[in-house]
């Protein structure tokens, strides 16, 4: 949830980095960029900020140069720098090739042009050809992409703001996180983060909720517009009747404060949205049928209801929070998914154990490196690249049912066998592997877990 730092790739390169205080993560502000990454100076950033003894390998120009970067370019005054100092380009010419690396003004005859003056007159004050044609690379590599040392400095003051704030105030830091569209992640998946800090997820209410999410006490309620269909006048309706009249007592009270009709109020029913106002999901749902002219007040007393009367209530549950067992049913889970786009009951509470059992965290591995692992994880995010044999491979993002991330790497040739099939909770068979404190999984198996049905559920027809 912090600015700019919160990506897999940033999280990485962080703890490679073992990044500690303001100008560390400046650096690694700018090293993220592509500038830096697709000319392979990042690896060497990175070796070189944790290997001191690897320093050395830097020819002795560029230490001097850029021993603030181990004698690696990661700002656009660095290129300036080496142009100018080592490549013999004028402070204007050098000021062009700054400009031509904002991608705004970056035409190919004069970067040719440039890159002549370089060859030429950074060979004539007698440095290695091949170490010349090789600066020229990483400068040409650095073209759009490079960020100014104070761009990057403005962005780690932003970063560092945000780290403050989810230190000493992280329940009201993720819910504005949340009200103000997130970042990388998914709603999802920074509800998932604020109740790893210690908030109790809850489901919009008709008596809690707001327009957007709330924080009370420690308990973050989802907003009314985040479920989907329900109208602007709707929410306005509820949200002006519960200030005038206070909270709502009975389904039927709700329903003649509100008059927002059948189809919204059973939009609010399969979100669970009504659970203050009845004992079960199930007598709810009657009151709404009742209410609406679904089923006739007589038809209540009739005979034929003894056996409704006598079937058991599915409870909405004394808890509607993450890594909770789905008290109101899977079919609950389900609207939640399809009208909020997450659910808040532990996806891994629904997996089918059928076929490869109980779900299986990062914590129950051996723990060595490298070692094989086999868990249960629920897609975060997953990013697919071009090798440079053009076939395709990915990094996946996860959490283990512990709530740990957990990264993956996916080589073209497990990646074209065990393939992504979107959204869900997968059984990873892989190899641990660790590089300057960072852990991740070289996936050599993958399959999709199934869900649990939503057959037999009790109030499994649709609405007349």
């Amino acid at each position: 949830g912090c600015f700019y730092i919160e990506s897999p790739a940033m999280r990485m390169l962080l703890t490679k980095l073992r990044v500690r205080d303001y100008l560390g993560l400046v650096a690694a502000s700018s090293v993220i960029r592509p500038g830096v990454s697709s000319s392979g100076m990042m690896r060497v950033y990175i070796e070189r900020e944790r290997c001191p003894s690897k320093r050395r390998e830097a020819p002795e120009a560029l230490r001097k140069l850029l021993s603030e970067t181990h004698g690696v370019m990661i700002y656009q005054e660095d290129v300036i720098r080496v142009a100018h100092f080592f490549g013999g380009l004028s402070l204007a010419q050098s000021d062009v090739l700054r400009r031509s690396m904002s991608g705004k003004h970056r035409g190919l005859t004069e970067l040719q042009n440039l890159e002549h003056d370089f060859m030429v007159k950074a060979t004539a004050q007698g440095h290695d050809a091949g170490l010349v044609q090789e600066l020229w690379r990483q400068i040409a590599g650095f073209a759009g992409y490079a960020f100014a040392k104070g761009h990057s400095a403005s962005y780690a003051v932003e970063s560092y703001q945000c780290l403050y704030l989810k230190a000493y105030a992280p329940l009201a830091y993720m819910v504005s996180v949340l009200n103000n569209g997130g970042g990388f992640y998914s709603t999802e998946e920074y509800l998932q983060e604020a109740v790893r800090l210690g908030a109790k997820a809850e489901g919009p209410c008709v008596n809690c909720s707001g327009d957007s999410f709330v924080l009370d006490g420690k308990s973050i309620w989802v907003g009314l517009r985040w479920i989907n269909g329900l109208e602007e006048r709707s929410i306005t309706n509820i949200l002006e009747s519960r200030f005038q009249g206070g909270p709502f007592v009975a389904v039927e009270d709700f329903c003649r404060r509100t008059g927002l009709g059948k189809e919204q109020t059973l939009l609010l029913w399969r979100v669970g949205a009504l659970r203050s106002l009845s004992s079960s999901r199930t007598s709810a749902l009657w009151s709404v049928r009742l209410y609406y002219g679904g089923v006739s007040p007589s038809l209540v007393h009739a005979p034929s209801m003894a056996l409704f009367k006598e079937m058991p209530l599915q409870p909405w549950g004394e808890t509607q929070g993450m890594g909770s067992v789905p008290h109101a049913g899977i079919r609950q889970a389900y609207d939640e998914m399809e009208l909020l786009g997450f659910t808040l009951t532990d996806p891994f509470a629904l997996v089918d154990q059928g076929t490869f059992g109980p779900p299986r965290s990062m914590s129950e591995q051996a723990g060595a490196v490298p070692s094989e692992v086999i868990l249960d994880v629920y897609a975060v995010h997953m990013r697919t690249v071009r090798t440079v044999r053009g076939d395709r491979m990915a990094f996946g993002c996860w959490r283990d049912p512990q709530g740990a991330w957990v990264d993956t790497v996916h080589f073209p040739p497990q990646l074209r066998d065990y393939p992504w099939k979107g959204k869900g909770v997968y059984r990873v068979n892989g190899i641990l592997r660790e590089e300057y404190d960072y852990r991740y999984v070289e996936v050599s198996a993958m399959h999709k877990r199934a869900f649990l049905s939503v057959e037999g559920s009790l109030e499994g027809d649709s609405f007349s």
